[in-house]
Formats: structure tokens, sequence, C-alpha cells
């Protein structure tokens, strides 16, 4: 089922994508990322308007005045009332984040989120970027986080590619061996 789902979210993606690429701005996506945030952690939006005896006018009231807070644009409410109208609103939040994704893919945008265990310099930061760039040609961005969980090291993130090099790594490696070979004893 979810491989369906996968497929299904997919193709309600490129279709929106076909129709709406032309009003696509950096506000625009901007605008759909806030909202499939908001819908992942409101799941009771989502849930509200998956309810069979719920009569249509008040889900419409409600996507409304949703959309309205939220300041997205009239091609999303059609999408969500398209979902709506399949039985497919669950999918929402997830269609959301694969026409964001697909679109960076036609602009050959890439986003990367790098997670270190200390603050990096400026030069530190500039050639992480640039280990990036040797590895993806395009356009990239990066953002800088701290996570003292690493235990000194890395992490870096996109939608495609992950390297992490860090001790927690390490150790984690190290248990899993250790668990496979308690399993063969």
């Amino acid at each position: 089922m979810i491989i369906a789902t996968g497929k299904i979210t997919k193709r309600y993606a490129v279709a929106f994508l076909n129709v709406n690429l032309e009003k696509f701005t950096p506000a625009y996506i901007e605008g759909i990322t806030s909202f499939a945030s908001f819908i992942s952690t409101n799941k009771l939006f989502q849930a509200t308007l998956d309810i069979p005896s719920l009569p249509f006018k008040t889900k419409k009231f409600i996507v409304e005045r949703t959309l309205e807070n939220q300041n997205q644009p009239p091609s999303i409410s059609k999408l969500v009332f398209l979902l709506l109208k399949d039985k497919r609103i669950d999918i929402l939040s997830a269609v959301l984040k694969q026409i964001v994704f697909l679109y960076k893919r036609r602009e050959n945008k890439y986003h990367f989120t790098v997670t270190t265990s200390h603050e990096l310099t400026n030069q530190e930061q500039q050639a992480v970027t640039n280990f990036i760039k040797k590895q993806i040609p395009n356009h990239i961005t990066t953002e800088f986080i701290i996570d003292t969980t690493l235990i000194s090291g890395i992490r870096i993130e996109g939608d495609d590619y992950k390297w992490e090099r860090s001790i927690a790594k390490k150790l984690h490696s190290i248990e899993q061996k250790i668990l496979r070979q308690e399993e063969l004893w």
C-alpha cells in the first residue's frame, strides 16, 4: 500500500506542477512548504477532513478558513478540494512535500542540512559547502545546525544524499556488529 500511495502522491504532484508551474516563485514554494508543515504538525486538520459523516459544506468552510489564515493561493484550495473529492485527503501533506521536491529537481536545486557536534567557523562552513558542490554540481543551499548527540562529528543530509562521520555512528556500527555476532552464537 505504501508503494501505491507513493505513486499516487507523485501523480498528483506532477499534475499540480504541470498546471501551475508558471506561478512558482520562491514565495510560492515557501507557502507550500509552510502549509505542508502545518498539516504535519496539526494532524487534527486532516483527520477532521477525513470524517465521512462531516458534510462537504463544513469541510469546505474549514479548508477555506485554514487556507485564508495560511495565506495560500487558490491553486492550493483546488488541490485540497480535489483530494477531498477523490477521498484521498490523507495524502495531502505528502503531495505538498512531493510538489516542492519535484519542483526543486526540475530547477536543479538541492538543500542540505549540515549537522555538527559543535559550531563551525565561516571557513569550515565554506569547506563543507565546497565539498557538497564537488559532489553535486547543481545549485545548492546549506543550513548549519548543532547537535551535541553526534559526539564529535558531522552529518550532511539532503533529499537524495547523506554523508556522516561521527563517533556516534562508529559506536552504532560497532554495536550492530556485536549484535550480529551474538545472533550467530
